[in-house]
């Protein structure tokens, strides 16, 4: 079985703050992203996958599975297209 890991980018850094995080794409670039978002990039971070993120943002942020599976989906891709996080593919085992 394959699964799909997002990790930071080379050169992207981030701050936690009280009402989300600051995250530098390692161009200069700094963006503000404000909670639940925040929140799914730190449980990414901290290596939960996919299924988990899901579980724990439907209690962060007071939606239903299927809508918290939506958003986790949402911010990966948009966060890859960005370039801040990279895409790995890897087997099982």
């Amino acid at each position: 079985m394959r699964h799909v890991t997002y990790r930071p980018a080379p050169g992207v850094r981030w701050t936690i703050e009280d009402d989300g995080l600051l995250l530098d794409d390692g161009t200069g670039h700094i963006a503000k992203v404000g909670y639940p978002d925040a929140a799914i990039w730190d449980l990414m971070v901290r290596g939960y996958r996919h299924g988990k993120l899901v579980e724990l943002v439907t209690h962060i942020a007071s939606l239903d599975e299927s809508a918290a599976d939506e958003l986790v989906a949402e911010c990966l891709e948009l966060w890859a297209e960005r370039g801040v996080l990279r895409k790995e593919v890897a087997a099982d085992g």
